[in-house]
């Protein structure tokens, strides 16, 4: 799903977007559990270190992360090597309001 590959790629290159989305988004929303598994690195390393990972900072926890079978540290590790800095950071509130919506349409979807 393109939208879930543009928002993993803001929240690694974009501060101003990744600061308004975070605390709205949930592993659960993406329909890729490795997408949702990617998301929750970032979360957690922007919680524990209130800074924005590198890919290389990735890598490190994917490689930290246990519990996963070996094809979904591939496919996980094959997310972060996708990631790649959007052609334009100013579109940031755009961004933002389709991730809302993205988080909408989520929501309403998991409670159904």
């Amino acid at each position: 799903m393109e939208i879930e590959s543009t928002i993993l790629d803001n929240l690694v290159y974009n501060e101003a977007y990744s600061r308004k989305t975070i605390p709205f988004l949930k592993s659960e929303y993406f329909s890729n559990q490795n997408n949702g598994k990617v998301f929750q690195i970032i979360e957690s390393f922007v919680g524990k270190y209130n800074a924005f990972p590198t890919k290389e900072a990735l890598y490190i926890e994917l490689n930290n992360l246990d519990g996963l079978s070996e094809t979904q540290y591939s496919e996980c590790k094959d997310i972060v090597q996708a990631i790649s800095r959007p052609d334009d950071l100013t579109q940031t509130q755009f961004l933002v309001d389709q991730t809302e919506k993205f988080c909408q349409d989520r929501a309403v979807y998991s409670l159904s």
